[in-house]
């Protein structure tokens, strides 16, 4: 993400998983948000709802929560219509 940022190639979507080793998606967010950085759409990926907390979703501005029972198989779709609507 910062060397895509620092070389003028800014990612459009992150598609942050809520369960990773050490740092959750939700921390991961926090940290895009913290630099600065309103302009990155950034969605979740999990399979336990009550993981993330909707006061800390709303703050980093999320587009969705998307659930790995629901949206594992439609994952491109998902991204394909997010990166649609950005257009």
């Amino acid at each position: 993400y910062h060397i895509a940022q620092q070389k003028g190639i800014p990612y459009n979507l992150l598609v942050l998983d809520n369960q990773m080793p050490e740092l959750t998606g939700m921390d991961v967010a926090e940290r895009v948000r913290a630099t600065g950085d309103s302009k990155t759409m950034i969605a979740f990926f999990t399979a336990y709802l009550e993981s993330l907390d909707e006061q800390r979703v709303a703050n980093v501005k999320a587009i969705g929560v998307w659930f790995k029972t629901d949206g594992l198989l439609n994952v491109g779709e998902l991204i394909e219509k997010v990166l649609q609507k950005k257009d």
